[in-house]
């Protein structure tokens, strides 16, 4: 009986009266139709998934990427069914592509190179969608650079250290492979003149990173002072005077 996918020839037997002219005498006839019988394949979807997102940074060790068969219910033309499987061939592919540091959205998990045995199935590819997440970060003032002299150029903070809060990154290994800068919402023409400033970082030039809100957000403000330029001064005895800064 068929039973797989494919074109098949069925031959119908059946016995039949014929009469025949000369003689008027009824008898059996054998005939026979051939029929041509058609099996499709069945439809079956594989979704590919992860299991987790990560953060920028964090790599894909924690992550479990895998895929789901669609499987035939009652009534259905689709789907696999029950005791048929599908097997993984040796070019078989299920990767998001995602490489340490490359950057944050959302990743397509490729899958391929599923097959069954008989070829029963039309296998359709679902792929998946794979998260990396901006980093939140905090970070924290180097208290030396707060308070500088007057120079008569633009001068601004500069911040120590950065932390998170996300486990699984290494922040002096991150520091070393990714490149990024504060940014400051103080006019830069102002940060020139002695005195006293607020400045705040309002974020990072690299989209990559966002701040980390489930700690205080009150590192992000500093005050900053540019004292005045102390003169010295003496007179010469001679008759031309000079000034000795």
């Amino acid at each position: 009986k068929p039973k797989h996918s494919g074109i098949y020839i069925a031959k119908i037997y059946r016995m039949v009266d014929v009469t025949t002219e000369d003689r008027g005498v009824t008898q059996e006839k054998e005939e026979i139709y051939n029929v041509r019988l058609n099996i499709n394949k069945r439809q079956v979807i594989v979704s590919s998934y992860a299991d987790k997102f990560i953060y920028f940074g964090q790599d894909t060790s924690d992550v479990t990427f895998g895929y789901d068969i669609e499987q035939a219910l009652e009534g259905s033309d689709r789907g696999l069914v029950a005791g048929d499987e599908l097997k993984e061939s040796s070019s078989f592919v299920l990767d998001a592509g995602y490489k340490k540091y490359q950057t944050y959205g959302v990743c397509t998990i490729a899958i391929s190179g599923l097959y069954d045995v008989n070829d029963n199935y039309e296998i359709i590819y679902n792929p998946g969608e794979f998260h990396v997440k901006q980093l939140p970060i905090s970070f924290s003032w180097d208290t030396s650079s707060l308070k500088t002299t007057y120079s008569g150029k633009y001068q601004r903070p500069s911040i120590g250290t950065y932390s998170t809060s996300v486990e699984g990154v290494d922040m002096t290994e991150l520091l070393q492979n990714v490149n990024f800068n504060a940014i400051y919402d103080t006019d830069t023409t102002k940060l020139i003149n002695a005195g006293l400033y607020d400045v705040t970082c309002t974020g990072f030039d690299n989209p990559n990173f966002i701040f980390d809100e489930s700690i205080s957000i009150d590192y992000k403000d500093t005050a900053f002072e540019i004292e005045k330029c102390k003169v010295n001064y003496s007179w010469y005895t001679d008759t031309e005077q000079k000034l000795i800064f």
